[in-house]
């Protein structure tokens, strides 16, 4: 799976790897990080539409704003 979301952020991630945050947000949702990172990117990438996001994971939309970082600066 190509990981498209820590691409180019000044944040100081490498490309292709997760955002910070994210590996632990998909533990506390029940999912592989990849599944979360796929379901982003394709819902939008950075600004993904997180009702979609969460219909494509099957789980709540709320579980999923409480489980996801805050969005970087």
């Amino acid at each position: 799976m190509q990981r498209v979301l820590g691409q180019g952020h000044p944040d100081g991630n490498d490309a292709g790897s997760l955002p910070p945050g994210f590996e632990d947000a998909a533990a506390a949702l029940g999912i592989s990080a990849d599944a979360l990172m796929q379901a982003m990117a394709q819902a939008g990438g950075p600004r993904a539409d997180l009702a979609a996001v969460a219909a494509a994971l099957e789980i709540e939309e709320e579980d999923l704003r409480a489980a996801l970082p805050p969005p970087p600066n």
